[in-house]
């Protein structure tokens, strides 16, 4: 039974680095209160078709019966090994696990989702074959009576790190695949000193997988399809975003745009400005469908200043793509809030 406390495993990345082993596939699993789904998820783990695997249950605090769970599994299978911690949120529990995880393939798995059971066979001999340091497998969406999807079906291939940046910031959806963490494989060495951010309540996987994909050369997509994320009321990612998360997804995109100013090349610069400032747009109008409170009103307020000091450019970027009607709609959402607030249709 593998089982210790986070106080065993040095956080941040520092410390004596853990030995990768070869062959050896790490399965990140964050795991808070979600007794009705663990088992399923943990199932679906241990009967994958890929049998050098690790996975790694960071208990971050539950107060339901997830602990025991977690220690019966480690008790069960000697691939899972299980960490306690107090409660400080998922990406802390996530940043564990990659302390922890000795894998040569990191994988992420969410406590109430499941995998099909080929699904990290075929990923991890899509990198083998093609060499790529990051592989995108899909996922779907199900609501327990339905499967959905959000992603455009796209053939299996190999992106150059440019276009893969291309297609995963661009503002255009739906797309073939966003920067959400559970549905790739990643090679360990470009995780090497990257941690998910955990002062921010949402986008810390774009932050995470946006500064992976500058030490990238290639991604390889191989559409499985096999992730099931379950859309369940009460998870993190459901409901309306609070005025903090609204704020800390602009942090979020503030610091990755820093990130890749200071990293990355001149083109995924210009591919990521356009991603941000198209995305004001969809930020501020959804602001002004929340509550006309204090939060959510400064909130707009500084989404409104950004727009603003990008103005000229969004105007520029949408006349040059014959886009009419979006730099009209910049140019309405830049005016003063007490107008904006009074055109209805912005706030259907």
């Amino acid at each position: 039974m593998a089982k210790f406390d986070a106080a065993s495993v040095h956080h941040g990345g520092g410390g004596r680095p853990l030995d990768v082993q070869p062959g050896l596939l790490s399965i990140i699993v964050p795991v808070y209160n979600v007794a009705a789904y663990l088992d399923a998820c943990v199932q679906s783990l241990v009967g994958q078709a890929y049998r050098q695997l690790e996975i790694i249950l960071i208990d971050d605090g539950s107060t339901d019966a997830c602990p025991a769970m977690c220690d019966a599994w480690a008790a069960r299978d000697g691939r899972i090994r299980v960490i306690h911690s107090a409660n400080h949120g998922v990406s802390h529990a996530r940043n564990l696990g990659l302390d922890a995880a000795r894998g040569e393939y990191i994988g992420f798995c969410d406590a109430d989702d499941w995998v099909e059971a080929d699904y990290y066979a075929r990923m991890v001999e899509t990198m083998r074959q093609t060499g790529a340091e990051v592989v995108e497998g899909g996922y779907i969406r199900d609501d327990g009576e339905r499967t959905f999807m959000k992603l455009v079906p796209a053939p299996a291939r190999v992106y150059s790190r440019e276009e893969a940046f291309g297609v995963m910031f661009s503002y255009r959806t739906p797309k073939a695949f966003w920067w959400e963490l559970c549905d790739k494989l990643f090679a360990h060495r470009v995780l090497a000193g990257l941690r998910l951010a955990e002062d921010i309540a949402t986008s810390e996987d774009m932050l995470l997988t946006g500064q992976i994909m500058l030490r990238v050369e290639h991604l390889a997509i191989v559409p499985l399809y096999g992730y099931h994320y379950r859309v369940r009321p009460g998870s993190a990612t459901q409901g309306g975003a609070t005025p903090k998360q609204s704020d800390t997804g602009r942090i979020a995109v503030q610091r990755l745009y820093q990130y890749i100013t200071e990293q990355g090349t001149e083109p995924l610069r210009q591919i990521y400005e356009k991603f941000w400032c198209y995305g004001l747009n969809g930020q501020i109008r959804g602001l002004l469908r929340q509550p006309a409170d204090a939060a959510h009103t400064a909130v707009l307020q500084t989404a409104q200043q950004e727009l603003r000091s990008h103005l000229l450019w969004l105007i520029r970027a949408h006349l040059a793509e014959h886009h009419l009607r979006g730099a009209i709609g910049s140019l309405i959402l830049a005016l003063p809030l007490r107008v904006l607030r009074r055109i209805r249709w912005l706030q259907r």
